[in-house]
């Protein structure tokens, strides 16, 4: 069951206000939001792209659900942080779990699991994941996860008996029915099922250990120098006299944004791992 509803009527107003905030970052345009969501994408934004402004625009939703103890601002506050830097995963991991205080399902022990996992806490993470996979035994999201997780505790042999046990059992291609009431078998999650089991035996014929990555710094720089040759390769091939017109900040321009989108999305962090 949710969290108890406890929130003042301007909490209410504060937290819908987080959310479609929130939403509008899946809009191509300001169309389709109310006069005070408008207002603040302005002030946010100041002329620019939503698209380009998922970090101010989380951070403020993020702000506005602080401090109210109620599972639906927890649950906005989270899907802010998923969005902003490898920084917030701190805040994300506490928020997860104060989610799983309130509401204890086996999706809410899932999401915490991924973030533990992300975070390189694997114990922690099979933890939050043998839960969930014991509440919910028929995903087979959480059983490969759960092996995935075995896999970098350089458990191989523990991931593949999940694997082997998930594919012997009734869930392993369930049928379900469609809109109109015809039955289908769950080829996705089949073809997830293998495509897991094929990996994982392929990792352990080739004798695969998982070793953590190193802190080190300057990681930024080299990410920077890829993303710059990867940039330069997909400039059109033009002769050299042409080439050399190229406007350098238009480049810059590109690897910068592209620099953003990586570390909003947790794939690099200004101290990075190698």
């Amino acid at each position: 069951m949710k969290g108890i509803l406890h929130m003042t009527e301007y909490e209410k107003y504060q937290v819908k206000r987080a959310k479609h905030l929130l939403d509008s970052l899946g809009m191509s345009t300001g169309n389709n939001v109310t006069k005070d969501i408008e207002s603040d994408l302005i002030k946010i934004c100041a002329g620019r792209p939503i698209y380009k402004c998922v970090n101010e625009i989380s951070k403020f939703a993020l702000e506005l659900c602080q401090n109210i103890d109620d599972i639906e601002a927890l649950e906005i506050s989270l899907r802010a942080c998923k969005n902003l830097p490898v920084a917030f995963r701190p805040q994300a991991i506490e928020i997860a779990k104060q989610i799983i205080d309130k509401d204890p399902n086996p999706w809410s022990y899932y999401q915490y699991g991924l973030l533990l996992l992300a975070d390189v806490q694997l114990k922690e993470a099979e933890e939050a994941f043998k839960i969930a996979y014991k509440l919910e035994p028929s995903s087979d999201l959480i059983c490969v996860h759960l092996a995935k997780t075995y896999v970098k505790l350089n458990m191989i042999d523990k991931g593949l008996d999940l694997l082997y046990n998930f594919k012997a059992s009734t869930y392993y291609g369930q049928k379900y029915k469609d809109y109109f009431g015809n039955e289908h078998v769950d080829k996705s999650s089949i073809a997830y099922i293998d495509y897991m089991i094929s990996d994982l035996e392929n990792k352990k014929s080739k004798g695969y250990i998982y070793r953590p990555r190193k802190k080190h710094q300057n990681k930024i720089k080299s990410d920077t120098n890829q993303i710059k040759d990867k940039v330069n390769e997909t400039i059109p091939k033009i002769d050299k006299k042409k080439k050399s017109d190229i406007d350098t900040s238009y480049i810059s321009n590109i690897v910068n944004e592209e620099l953003e989108r990586l570390k909003r999305n947790g794939i690099i962090e200004e101290t990075d791992i190698d």
